[in-house]
């Protein structure tokens, strides 16, 4: 989504080099984008430290997209669940040096089960200049089973743009989801945390809200 095709290039040299074919070993094919990420975390630290937040913006984004394809479409191997965690770090600075800057929440979820995850972990956007005075729209982006907020916040500018703020969020038994994948209960306790913590939210117009689901995302969008 962020990504750049050079930086995969030796990527795939590496897999090819070392005879990576299905099935996969996951942490051995996981393992074989780490160098390029790291060297662009790197690169995009050393941005920052110049301030330069555009080309650090850049740089923590690619690196994010190469953590992407290392654990895709979902970990299965501690080495991806590692990459998974890594992403989200270089994504989450990436999108807060943007021009249009985009913050990572974590808020209670108040409707959760204690069985569950006790936080709920989303994207959230505020286009330039709104206030309580001037509340905006809201789009609610729900993502699909292998498409993750790290890889579909690559839409949250567009809609900047046009004055609209944005949420994206996991769908359930995905990304950093809290909701128990084995309760058909537990999408409808998840989604009541994010529509209550959004009613609460002065510069979001409670009457111009929508729902744009990924893939799988469309069920639940369909379903809330």
């Amino acid at each position: 989504m962020f990504g750049s095709v050079k930086d995969f290039e030796p990527i795939v040299a590496q897999l090819v080099k070392e005879g990576q074919k299905e099935p996969y070993d996951w942490d051995k094919y996981a393992v074989a984008f780490f160098p390029k990420a790291e060297e662009l975390k790197a690169a995009a630290e050393q941005a920052e430290q110049e301030g330069n937040q555009e080309k650090a913006s850049e740089l923590y984004l690619r690196s994010s997209a190469v953590y992407r394809i290392s654990r895709f479409p979902a970990p299965r191997s501690e080495k991806q669940r590692y990459a998974w965690e890594q992403g989200k770090i270089v994504s989450a600075k990436g999108l807060a040096l943007r021009e249009r800057p985009t913050r990572e929440l974590k808020i209670p979820h108040k409707h959760g089960l204690p069985s569950e995850g006790q936080e709920l972990q989303f994207y959230y956007h505020l286009p330039p200049g709104m206030s309580k005075e001037k509340p905006v729209p809201l789009l609610m982006i729900f993502t699909g089973l292998d498409g993750y907020r790290t890889e579909l916040a690559v839409w949250i500018e567009g809609w900047s743009r046009l004055n609209v703020a944005v949420v994206v969020l996991e769908i359930p038994g995905t990304g950093d989801s809290p909701a128990d994948p084995k309760d058909p209960k537990s999408p409808d306790r998840q989604y009541s945390t994010l529509l209550d913590w959004v009613d609460e939210q002065p510069e979001i117009d409670p009457a111009r809200k929508a729902v744009w689901g990924f893939s799988t995302g469309g069920y639940y969008a369909i379903r809330m």
